[in-house]
C-alpha cells in the first residue's frame, strides 16, 4: 500500500502533536517538582536558618531560571506557557524574597 504525501504529512503532524504534548507534560512536571523542592528549603531555612545557605538558594534559582528559558523556547499553547511562567516566576519571587531576609 502507497502511502501519499498527504497522509505522510498528517501522519508527521499528529506525532509532532504527541511530542509535544509530552514535552509540555514533562516541563510541568518539571515546574512542579522544582516548586515542590524550594518549598522544602525553605522550610528547612526556617526551622534551621544555619543549616541552608544562600548559596543553596541560589542554587534553586539558577535552575527556575532554566525551566523559566525551557518554558519560552518550548512549542506550546499560550495559556499554557502563561500559567508555567506565572508559577515559576511566583517562585523566582520567593527565593528572591528568602536570599533578601539574610
Amino acid at each position: 500500500m502507497q502511502v501519499t504525501r498527504q497522509q505522510h504529512l498528517q501522519d508527521k503532524g499528529i506525532a509532532s502533536q504527541v511530542i509535544s504534548s509530552d514535552v509540555v507534560s514533562i516541563l510541568s512536571e518539571n515546574v512542579q517538582a522544582s516548586i515542590k523542592l524550594t518549598n522544602r528549603v525553605l522550610l528547612s531555612r526556617y526551622l534551621n536558618p544555619d543549616q541552608i545557605s544562600s548559596l543553596a538558594l541560589l542554587s534553586h534559582k539558577s535552575e527556575s531560571l532554566e525551566l523559566h528559558r525551557s518554558v519560552l523556547s518550548t512549542q506550546m499553547n499560550k495559556a499554557q506557557r502563561v500559567i508555567l511562567l506565572s508559577y515559576i516566576t511566583q517562585n523566582l519571587e520567593t527565593l528572591d524574597e528568602a536570599i533578601a531576609m539574610q
